[in-house]
Parts: structure tokens; C-alpha cells; sequence
């Protein structure tokens, strides 16, 4: 029988390389389903992977309400980053300042593009949100336009443009 990790066991599970390089997590994931966080237990306790690593290389114990930015927008699935070197402690307000001004609120516009052209050859919604890693409710709020409704569809977009030249 395995002996339970320590907090020492940490380090076993992640991929240290270059001092500048993400180090991604090879340890248990959990969360929701669509955002999948790296995730430690040891002594009764669990922690997200990198603010464990963030605590112990700077002898420091964050609040539950201080976040970790990732410079490197690596800190979910599959990677899951543990390099002190790529997380700041911030606000909520300031993770959502930082993917806003990165352009990661969210599904990007290729993906809803072809979330749309998936459901439109005929995919389920169930396995569109399998391959993307998002809930069904998501797939089907994109697919009627409760969400991402401002983002057209390329041919959408030319039929605009013509409308425009014809008044």
C-alpha cells in the first residue's frame, strides 16, 4: 500500500525544467469540468498545485482571497504551471484585469466559429463540449446565440459588408 504524501511530495510531481520554462503538473486534477485546476493533498489538506509551490519558495501563507496570475495564462489543464516564477499574488479583480487585457475572457472567436460549424455538420452538443472542455448548456447557449451572439460567422460578416455597399 502507498504511504499519503507529505508536503515534501510536491516536487515529485512536477516537471521542473528551465528556470523560465513552465513547469507543468503531472499530479491529480480537479474542479469544474471545463476549467480543470492541478491539485495536491497531503496531511489531510489540499491545495492548487501552484499556490503550494507560491507558499513554500516564498515562506509566505496566502488568504483564500488572494489569486495567482500566471504570466504565462498556463495555471489550468494541461498544464497546470508550477513555476514560482510565472504566478503574482492578486485580487480577483486583477485576474480578471489581466485575462481581459490578454484577450482569455472566455472562448475565443475561432472556437465559437467552430463550435457553430461543428453543430452545423451535425455533432451533438454533448460531444462538442467533451472535445472543448466546456458544459452542454455552453455549446447550446452558443449555438442559439444567448452567448457570443456578437461574433459572426464569416459569411455572416460579408453579407453585412454588402448590406452596408447597398445603402
Amino acid at each position: 500500500m502507498p504511504r499519503p504524501n507529505t508536503v515534501d511530495d510536491l516536487w515529485r510531481y512536477i516537471d521542473m525544467r528551465g528556470e523560465d520554462e513552465c513547469w507543468p503538473w503531472l499530479g491529480s486534477w480537479g474542479g469544474r469540468r471545463s476549467h480543470l485546476m492541478p491539485y495536491f493533498s497531503a496531511g489531510g489538506q489540499r491545495w492548487i498545485a501552484y499556490r503550494k509551490v507560491y507558499e513554500l519558495t516564498h515562506g509566505v501563507s496566502l488568504l483564500g482571497s488572494q489569486y495567482m496570475c500566471h504570466s504565462c495564462d498556463n495555471g489550468a489543464h494541461p498544464v497546470g504551471c508550477c513555476n514560482p516564477k510565472h504566478v503574482r499574488v492578486g485580487t480577483p479583480q486583477d485576474n480578471v484585469d489581466d485575462a481581459k487585457s490578454r484577450n482569455r475572457f472566455g472562448l475565443s472567436k475561432s472556437v465559437v466559429r467552430n463550435i457553430r460549424n461543428l453543430l452545423a455538420r451535425g455533432h451533438t452538443q454533448q460531444n462538442i463540449a467533451d472535445m472543448y472542455g466546456c458544459s452542454r448548456e455552453t455549446v447550446s447557449a452558443i449555438a442559439t446565440k444567448r452567448t457570443y451572439g456578437y461574433i459572426t460567422d464569416p459569411d455572416e460578416e460579408e453579407q453585412l459588408v454588402d448590406i452596408q455597399h447597398q445603402q
